[in-house]
């Protein structure tokens, strides 16, 4: 027999900042509002606590630490209000091992469930680098508009989370050019009977 299960989804929107503990404040309250609503499951968007690249580095290493920040706030987040919660991306200067990660961070997605414990994470795939060329004609020299390049690390695959024991769900953030044929993978991992696989993307 099919088990069906359903639950409320918020895809929550917001503006973030270069002020990180001002980010959590409104994502606190917008997770509030999603659990008053009776939602099960709240996605938080992309860089959603840590917008300015120049922070990246730093935050990624304390939220490798044993005194995370963004981490702490999400698993309290999830356990308080009693949510699954999908915690947008944050920089992270460890891979999946525990290993540490010295020059850059990996842009990752972590996914906490309804007592607080991160059950998931994902690490982004596409990195943007973006240029743009000088008008000088001498030079005709390339400048960096975007480099995410030069402060993340990519990573190889999608990550997948089970929700209520009945659905997997995949996901990951930034969808471009080089993912359809990742997801394509991805969904012919086939799951038990009567497990169904949901495919979300994230922005």
């Amino acid at each position: 027999m099919t088990a069906i299960v359903s639950g409320r989804v918020a895809a929550i929107q917001m503006v973030s900042t270069h002020d990180i503990d001002a980010n959590l404040q409104e994502a606190r309250r917008l997770l509030k509002e999603a659990a008053d609503q009776g939602v099960t499951v709240a996605v938080l968007p992309e860089n959603f606590a840590v917008l300015a690249t120049h922070q990246m580095l730093e935050c990624g290493r304390t939220e490798a630490s044993d005194q995370p920040v963004i981490r702490a706030f999400l698993a309290e987040q999830a356990r308080t209000l009693g949510l699954w919660i999908v915690g947008g991306s944050l920089p992270l200067a460890e891979r999946p091992d525990g290993t540490a990660i010295s020059d850059r961070v990996r842009a990752s997605c972590l996914v906490f469930d309804a007592q607080g414990q991160e059950v998931a994470r994902y690490d982004k795939i596409h990195l943007f680098d973006a240029w743009w060329k000088t008008l000088t004609a001498n030079t005709g020299n390339r400048i960096p508009l975007s480099q995410a390049s030069s402060w993340q690390r990519l990573t190889p695959r999608p990550a997948s989370w089970d929700w209520q024991s009945a659905t997997i769900c995949g996901f990951q953030s930034c969808f471009g050019p080089c993912v359809p044929r990742a997801w394509t993978g991805f969904a012919c991992r086939a799951p038990s009977p009567g497990r169904p696989v949901r495919l979300t993307g994230m922005r």
